[in-house]
Formats: structure tokens, sequence, C-alpha cells
């Protein structure tokens, strides 16, 4: 009886113990699937992180390549500038000297005879047609040909010195003039001093040409008179000067 009780008591702890070991190995196959679910995951996350990681890296890229590209500009741009302001330097000081050498040309000539000044791109040097020309005619006076003389070798001395002799005559005319006529007459003058610069100094036809002006006198310039004969001399290399 008490081997009977003995046996069965054992077969139900054999019993007891191959059910728990059916739960272990359920368990157990059960926790296997959930680990190679997580690896799965853990991947699957390694590898999204690695793209994402990528991603942020390619953009931080670009954008040091752009501030890169941008600074490249802006130091080109500060270079550019910076030549910019030197050459217009060059030119400024190239023309105040190419001024200072035809104002010095004419600096014999009296103040009451003449008078000189700068647009941005021209050196202007006036006189009173009286210098030029006798009292209503074509022939010389007695300073023309000194001036064309001086004329003359500064157009030599500077190959990109160009001139335009204008010959103006004053718009306000008396009741026997015509506009036509002044203008006519201003005409022939530019011309006989264009062709005694061409013919008698030998000037190239190419550097000089001849202008007639009819407007209303300057009054700046009133000791002058009122008609003028204008040597507008101006470089063929150098631009407009701003000052």
């Amino acid at each position: 009886m008490v081997m009977m009780m003995a046996c069965k008591s054992q077969q139900q702890a054999i019993s007891t113990l191959e059910l728990r070991i059916g739960q272990l190995r359920s368990d157990s196959t059960a926790m296997e699937r959930r680990i190679r679910q997580l690896s799965d995951e853990n991947s699957y996350l390694s590898e999204k992180c690695a793209t994402v990681e990528q991603s942020l890296i390619y953009r931080l890229q670009e954008k040091e390549d752009s501030l890169r590209m941008k600074e490249q500009v802006l130091n080109e741009r500060e270079q550019s500038l910076s030549d910019m302001k030197a050459r217009k330097e060059q030119e400024q000081e190239a023309f105040d000297k190419l001024a200072s050498a035809v104002m010095n040309e004419f600096s014999e000539y009296a103040p009451q005879l003449k008078s000189t000044r700068t647009t941005c791109s021209q050196i202007v040097v006036e006189f009173s047609d009286k210098v030029f020309f006798q009292q209503q005619s074509l022939k010389a006076d007695s300073l023309r040909e000194s001036i064309l003389v001086r004329t003359a070798r500064l157009l030599k001395r500077n190959d990109d010195l160009r001139l335009i002799i204008s010959v103006v005559s004053d718009s306000l005319l008396t009741a026997k003039e015509k506009p036509e006529d002044a203008w006519m007459w201003s005409a022939m003058r530019a011309n006989v001093l264009l062709r005694e610069l061409i013919r008698t100094h030998q000037v190239n036809t190419q550097y000089v040409q001849a202008s007639a002006v009819y407007q209303q006198a300057d009054k700046r310039n009133a000791h002058l008179g009122k008609n003028r004969v204008m040597l507008v001399f101006q470089s063929a290399l150098l631009p407009c000067i701003q000052r």
C-alpha cells in the first residue's frame, strides 16, 4: 500500500515536471521569437538611423558648400570693388595730369583773354573770339598763331588726346542779325581754324574736328564777350570722371 502510494506520488511529480518542462519549452520558444523580433526591429532602426544620419550629413555638407560659395562670391565682389576703386583713382590721376598739361600750355595768356574748366571728361579752354580773329573778319589776330602752335603741340604729345574747336555765337542777336547768318559765320570761323591746324601744323585729321554753336553766351565768363572760341580737349582712353 505504501509502495503504491509512493509510486503514484512519483508519477504525479514526473507529470508535474513534464508539464513544467513543456511550459518552459513554450516560454523559451516565445522568447526566441521575441528576441528575433527585437533583433529585426533593432536592425530596422539602425538602418533608419544610418539613413537619417547620412541625410543630415549631406544637408550639412550642402549648407557648408553654400556658405563657402557665398563667401567666395563676397570676396570676389570685394576684390572687384577694390580693383574698381584703384582703377578709378588711376583714371582720376591720369585725367588730372592731362588737364594740368593742357592748362599749363595756355597759362601764359592773361585771365581776361581766356577761361579754363573741366567737366567729367573734357578740358575746356575758352577764349574771346577777338584773340583769334579781327573784328567781323576771318583774318588772324596777333595771338591766333601762338595758340594754334600750342594746341598742335599738345595733340602731338598726347596720342589719345582729341580736340573739338567750337566757335560760339551769341543767340541774343540784334534786329538786323539772323540766326542762320550767325551760325554760318561761326562755322566758317571754326573751319578756318581746323584747316590751319591740319595744313599748317600737320595735325592728324582724326584728332580734331570743328563745330559751330549757336547759344546764349555763358554769363560766368562775361569778360570774354558774346562770341567765343572753345578748345574742347578730351582723352579717347579715359571715361567720364565723376568727381
